[in-house]
């Protein structure tokens, strides 16, 4: 037991703060399905990353992903950028871990921040994409972890 916990203290491994993710019917992510959290954070001094969970099979048609992420700080402050990300390396293999045909990609958008004050930050992810509907998407989310990196 005790090294179970020692092993966990000095794990490479960055602590989770917090992580939703929704999934689609039919893995189907409608371009205009655009993906709304509440993050309640506590003003931290540690810095920050956030990421987008990507989560999709064999079926999704392309090689990359594009998607709006927008921070909405509580003050009324506000931080968004359009992101292009790679699924997939220079061999055509799919990144991320593999689970039982659903590949999970966690994507850097925001990395070292600070959080500047207590309160719900608005999360928004929206689909780039020009299709209608994008097929083998299963599911899309956000991640918040403390960094390792400083600024």
């Amino acid at each position: 037991m005790f090294f179970t916990i020692l092993f966990l203290g000095f794990s490479c491994h960055k602590p989770l703060v917090q992580e939703e993710i929704r999934a689609f019917v039919n893995q189907t992510w409608n371009r205009f399905d655009i993906l709304e959290f509440d993050a309640g954070l506590a003003k931290n001094d540690h810095p920050t990353d956030i990421l987008v969970v990507f989560e999709h099979t064999i079926d999704y048609p392309n090689d990359y992903i594009d998607l709006n992420f927008t921070l909405y700080l509580p003050e009324g402050g506000m931080r968004t950028r359009d992101y292009m990300f790679e699924l997939k390396d220079t061999l055509g293999v799919w990144l991320g871990r593999n689970n039982d045909g659903v590949y999970r990609v966690e994507l850097p958008v925001i990395q070292g921040m600070k959080i500047p004050e207590d309160g719900t930050y608005k999360i928004r992810i929206e689909n780039k994409l020009t299709k209608f509907n994008t097929a083998g998407v299963t599911a899309v989310g956000y991640k918040i972890q403390k960094s390792r990196k400083q600024r």
